[in-house]
This record gives structure tokens, sequence and C-alpha cells, in this order.
């Protein structure tokens, strides 16, 4: 087989030096002055090409789902590519058909980019073997030795990977892949045309020629200035090393030349806090520490270090009335900051000279770099200039603030205005629906005046007297209780904020015969839960979907991940308060919180109630407001204006009168007006407006005959059926429709005279018959 293998082989050399072409099997045989084919091992024709339409930027080939639309020939321009050896020994591969450079990528199975500019060399590597992978469909049994890199860690591969032309970077290093399409051999087609050799040679020369290159970035056109050398490669664009709290606007000159010079960098500052430039007017703020723990640090004049307070919460409006948890900051990015605390007074700075942070008004060293933090991007640390890794740091084992070799969760801080904590407490609490279980008594009763100062302190974060009076008002919240938890009627309501923004809360649906979330319209009577305490367990509730007649029973399967809480025969739901009227809800001990499936981050329409556990103002966030009132649409007729009601609890009306109403055998239907509405009672309304107002009362019960009926959920008629209408006048007709529509009331054809319905009823007011 050897034997046969390279006869064949010898065969394909001849045939190729016959004519002009030459199979290189060796890097020394590769030669700047000619034009090569890329051949594949997974077939035969198999090749690396420029593809000028569909694939302009990224390397191609004419494998499986590639370019066969360019069949492969040795004249082929978009097959014929130099390989180009610098004077530093290093390897370029250039298209020509298509001018650009082969480039890199890092990513396994990612397309491998074609370059107008030199971003890298090539790595070319041979098997190690004399026989390498090779094809079986390929008749010659050529050997293909070279393997080829663009990042000295994957392979370039012809594969058929969706959207990457036929060519990727395998990242299986090099080693020969089980089908050889890591495996190349360069065929000599042609001779390169001079000036595409010159300019590759000048570009390469270029890209390997290195400049040191001064980068001085100056802040907002100051004399603020620090400066970083960087070797780069010569006539390539300027491009300074990124510098934490900088942002950079602008270069002079935009380009680097062919020996070492010196760029001005225009920047701007993008501090994480307002800086102090006046210490006549610091702007104050409360420092955390340690972004794992949140820690707020403070100045103790009593031990004459910074201390920490154990118990901290954004929201503890006390931490306004102490001096000492508040500090300021003054200098920039490139000289360094100081920090000063309120209490101590602008005459001292935090100073790391020896031991702990201490305050000094004399020790220069009061000056710290502000760098990001490693832990959390959204956190930043403050660390020693010119000493090492050396950071302020919180040291919870031994109970102090002190210095740290990394910039890690115990370095990092966080600044929090004066504002912050009253508005944050307050906030809690305006935000929260009027009168919903939790909320604060004191919010109700001054929700304007209250919603207006904490505009007014938003709009002045650092206004000591605006926070102060807010202080005083959070206060008053606190003193002011809260509403309890009472068995009632009430809607649930979503307390992720983009949800809550929405409307989003427990429905009852008809459909699925299940409680989800979706739009809550409080006039619909779906929307609507009765919440009565367990008679075995007293901290516990029942919920009782009050059109569906049932109860929640919670979630059907923990297990199943994408359920609806269904309604039957209990619930048993434990609430647990997040504090701001929110509230998790338990339906049993192994599943987590009631949660809104699908809530897309307050973007979702709707969906399922599936047990997940999240805190305040997640998906599994709810506020329980209370539902006392609904409204009914009213038709006009006459200048007087009429609807149906029938629901499942009782109410009481108001801007209507409510009638019930008894089917006479003369044929008209006498309406009696009722002060009260008991449950499940059908009743026609009349007033003079287009609205009337029910108000859920489950006391009276009214004793006229009735003989309306109804129905809570869309409902089939029943042939004879007659419902409210006007046919030359207010009466009872013939139902043309399919279902009865909820929470509405008809007229049975069972209590219709005989004869049924054909011909209608009228309705009569009080001895007046309606015409």
């Amino acid at each position: 087989m050897k034997r046969f293998t390279l006869f064949l082989s010898l065969c394909l050399v001849c045939l190729g030096t016959a004519l002009g072409q030459t199979v290189v099997s060796t890097l020394e045989g590769l030669s700047n002055d000619k034009v090569y084919n890329i051949l594949s091992a997974r077939g035969t024709g198999k090749a690396l090409l420029y593809h000028a339409t569909s694939a302009p930027n990224n390397l191609a080939s004419n494998y499986g789902s590639g370019h066969t639309d360019i069949a492969y020939s040795t004249t082929e321009p978009a097959y014929q590519f130099a390989i180009y050896k610098s004077d530093g020994g290093h390897y370029y591969i250039y298209s020509i058909a298509g001018s650009k450079f082969v480039g890199s990528v890092t990513g396994n199975n990612s397309a491998i980019p074609m370059t107008d500019a030199l971003t890298n060399d090539i790595e070319i590597r041979t098997t190690g073997t004399a026989t390498a992978k090779v094809n079986a469909s390929d008749a010659s049994a050529t050997t293909y030795p070279f393997l080829l890199s663009t990042n000295r860690s994957g392979a370039v591969n012809l594969a058929e990977t969706a959207g990457c032309h036929g060519v990727v970077n395998w990242n299986g290093g090099y080693t020969v892949n089980n089908d050889g399409g890591n495996c190349f051999l360069f065929l000599e087609v042609g001779n390169i045309d001079a000036d595409v050799k010159s300019s590759i040679a000048t570009k390469v020369t270029s890209f390997e020629t290195q400049v040191n290159v001064t980068y001085v970035y100056s802040i907002d056109g100051t004399s603020t200035t620090k400066s970083v050398v960087v070797s780069q490669q010569a006539n390539s664009a300027s491009a300074a090393p990124a510098q934490d709290y900088l942002t950079i606007v602008s270069y002079s000159p935009a380009n680097v030349g062919t020996s070492d010079c010196t760029v001005n960098v225009a920047c701007t500052e993008n501090l994480p806090f307002q800086k102090t430039t006046d210490l006549g007017a610091p702007n104050w703020y409360a420092m955390k520490m340690h972004s794992n723990q949140q820690k707020l640090v403070s100045w103790s004049t009593e031990s004459s270090k910074m201390a920490y307070n154990a118990g901290f919460n954004a929201s503890d409006y006390g931490v306004v009335s102490s001096d000492a948890n508040f500090w300021c900051v003054t200098g920039n990015v490139m000289d360094g900051f100081k920090l000063y605390n309120k209490e101590v007074g602008t005459g001292s700075a935090l100073t790391y000279a020896s031991g702990d942070p201490a305050m000094s008004a004399t020790d220069e060293s009061n000056t710290w770099t502000l760098v990001k933090s490693t832990a959390n991007a959204a956190w930043y640390c403050f660390q020693k200039p010119g000493g090492g890794n050396c950071y302020m740091n919180l040291d919870l084992t031994a109970g102090k603030v002190t210095y740290w070799s990394a910039a890690d969760a115990g370095s990092s801080c966080m600044f929090l205005t004066p504002a912050s904590f009253p508005v944050n407490y307050a906030g809690g609490y305006i935000e929260v629906p009027v009168g919903a279980v939790g909320g604060s008594k004191y919010v109700n009763a001054n929700y304007s005046a209250l919603q207006t100062l904490l505009s007014e302190v938003e709009a002045a974060p650092f206004d000591f007297t605006k926070a102060g009076q807010l202080v005083t008002e959070c206060a008053s919240i606190a003193a002011g209780g809260f509403v309890d938890m009472a068995s009632g009627y009430y809607y649930v309501l979503s307390a992720q904020p983009g949800l809550y923004a929405n409307n989003k809360g427990l429905i009852y649906e008809k459909a699925s015969g299940k409680v989800r979330w979706n739009t809550v319209n409080r006039n619909d009577i779906n929307s609507i839960l009765k919440f009565t305490t367990d008679a075995d367990e007293s901290a516990k509730y029942n919920i009782y979907a009050c059109n569906a007649e049932g109860y929640i029973q919670g979630i059907a399967d923990e297990n199943e991940g994408n359920v609806a809480a269904t309604v039957g025969t209990g619930s048993k739901v434990t609430l647990t308060s997040l504090g701001n009227a929110q509230y998790n809800f338990f339906f049993s001990d192994t599943e987590s919180a009631m949660h809104a499936n699908g809530h897309g981050n307050g973007a979702g329409a709707s969906g399922n109630i599936i047990d997940w556990n999240g805190g305040l103002s997640s998906a599994s966030a709810w506020y329980i407001v209370p539902a006392t009132e609904i409204e009914v649409a009213m038709n006009e007729v006459g200048g007087a204006y009429y609807a149906t009601a029938y629901l499942p609890f009782g109410v009481t009306v108001s801007g209507a009168t409510a009638y019930a109403v008894e089917a006479t055998a003369s044929r008209q239907a006498t309406a009696t007006a009722v002060a009260a509405v008991p449950a499940k009672y059908g009743v026609v309304l009349k007033g003079e407006s287009a609205t009337a107002t029910l108000t859920i009362n489950d006391a009276a019960t009214p004793s006229p005959a009735n003989d309306l009926s109804g129905v809570l959920v869309a409902t089939a008629k029943t042939e004879g059926d007659l419902v409210l209408g006007n046919n030359g006048g207010i009466g009872f007709y013939t139902f043309n429709g399919t279902d009865l529509a909820a929470n509405k009331a008809y007229l049975p054809a069972s209590a219709v005279p005989s004869g049924g319905g054909a011909a209608g009823m009228q309705l009569v007011f009080g001895g007046v018959t309606s015409i």
C-alpha cells in the first residue's frame, strides 16, 4: 500500500510539473514570488477561496455547502493566494482576488475574517508525519502536510458550520482531526504580479515595525496629564490603553508614524459619583464598603478611626442624622482623590500614611487612586498610588477598615446621596397601590403632599435640609401604622415594576379553568379574589376565585415548571412580607413562591403561575389591593340608562337603582326596586348616567320575588332565554347570540309564561310600561 500511495503521489507531482504547477511539500519550498492554491484533504479539488459577493469579509471554501458556484481551477483567481514570508520569518496569507489578508479569530467554529489591514501572521506547521490524514475520496492519495493557525492555538478547518462559508477556526490545537479538514497542501500555480508583491511587502514591513508611542492623557483641556508608553505597530491608528473612569475624546495625531512619537489624548472623566470642586459647597455622600456585605462606613471620633455599621440598609433614613456618616471627594483621575468627612470637616483628609486609614491635616499621603472593582463592575476601590497593590479595605474578620492587596469585594466602595435614604424608605410606600395590605396609612392620608416632597428631594440629592424634611415624614410613616390583612375581597397585582405599570396580576380564566396572570381590569369580576382565614391554620388564607366559585389550589406540580394555579377545593396560602407592602405567596412548604412565568422582566403579556423564589419587586412579589367597588357600563335608551348584573358577592348600588323582575301572565315583566343586592341575584340597573357603581357588601338580602337568573362566566344559552334589550321599548327579548355574557342577568325560558319568549316581554317600572 505504501508503494502504491507513493507511486500515485509521484504521478501527481510529475503531472503538476508538466503543467507548470508544483506541489510544495516543505516550508522551504515556498516562495514570495509565487501564487498558490491551498488544497484540503477533505476531497479532491476542495480548497480555500475568496468569494467576493456572499463572503467578502470571511475566508471561504468550496467544501460541502460552501461556494460550489465558483468551480475549482488552478487558473481561477478566487483560489489563488500569496504565501508571503517576512524577513522576520513570519508567514502571511493574501488573497489575490480579494486583495485581503487572512485574519484571526479565537472562537471555536467561528468564521475566519479577511481583512484589508494586517492584524496577524499565520503559523504554518507540518503534520509531523509523512502519512498525514488523507481523505478516502481523494483518488490520488496525496499527502497534505500542513496545518494552518491564525492564533497559534486553533487550526484553520474546512467544515459545514452554518454561516461560516465552509471555513472555521477549530480549537483542537495542532492535532490532525478525524476527517482531515485541517490538513492542507500548497500547489504552486503561477508567478505573483510584481506590484502585488511590492504592496504585500510594504504592508508586512509596516506591520512588523514597532515604535514606542508616549500617550499623554489630559482631562478637558487642563494641564492635568498622565503619560503611558506603549510599543505599537508603525503607521497604525493611535490607540491609547484604556484608563479607568476616563473617556477618550480624540487623538493628536490620529496615527503614529515610523518612529517613536508622542500622541496627545483628550479625555473627559466618567466618574461613578459627583466629585466636589469647591470645599465650600461639598457633595456629601454616605459610603458603603464590601460589595458582598454592604456595610456603612463612618468616622469614629471616639477611636479616631473609620468604623462600619453592621445593620445598615439603603432605606435607613436615620443615616442622614449623623454627620459622621458622610464623605466628600475632591481631585481627579490622574492626580488622585482626597476624601473628607463631614463631622471632621474639610481641614483634614483621609490618609494611608501608617496603620489603618486616619484623618490628617498635614500628611501628604492622603491622595488615593480610583480603580474599578474586580468583584462588581458598579463598585470602585481606593488604591494607594505608587504603592503597589494596596487598597482601602473592610476587614470583617478584624472588624475594621484597613488595607488589602486586591481590588476585591472587601475593597469595593459605593457612594449614596443623603437624599437616597429617605427617598428609598418613603418612595417604597408612595409607590404602593393606595389601600394595599401592608401599605402606610399615613401615606394613604397624605399621598399628594408626600409625592410632591419626594420629587423635590429627588431633584436635590445633596440638600440635607430637604432630605431632613423627608426624614421627618419617614418617621411619621413608621409611626402611622400599616394596613392589616383581613378576610375580604382583593385584587392581586404583580409588584414587578414593568408588570405593575401595565396592571398585570391574577386573573381567573374560564378557558383554562386556571388562575393565571394577565391584565387586571378592576371592573372584571374574574380579577376579584376573596381571602378568608383558614379554619385550621389561622396564619394561612384560602383564596377564592369568585367567578369560578372555587379556591386556588396552588401549583399543580412543582417539577412541571410551566403550570398555572388551578381552581379547586382549598389553598392554605402563607403570606410572607417583603416590605413595601409586597408579599410572597407560598402554597405549601415544598413549593417556592408564586411566580409570574414568562414575565420578560416586565415586558411579558400574560402567562402561567409557577413556583419560583424572588424578593422585593421581583416577579414573585405581589401587592394585595382591596376590591371595594366596580363600575358597570350602562346603555342609553330614551334618556335613561340600563344594564343587568349577576355577581358572586352582594353589592349596594349608587348612580342607579337595582330592580328585581317578576314575569307575569300578561307578558309584562314587573320591576321592583331593591335596596341591596345579594350574591347570585340577578337585577336590572336603571339610572341617569353612563355608569353605575356597585360597592361590595355581603350584608342585606332583599325579599321581592325575582325571576331573573344569571351567569358568572360566559355560558351557552338555552332555547327561549330572554335578555334585556330595546325592541320598541325596554324589555326582555329573544337572545340571538351563542353565549350569555359573564356577570349578566337574563330571564330564563323556564320563567317565561306559556307561549315562550319569542314575542318578548315589556319591562314595567313602578306600574308604568316602558314605551
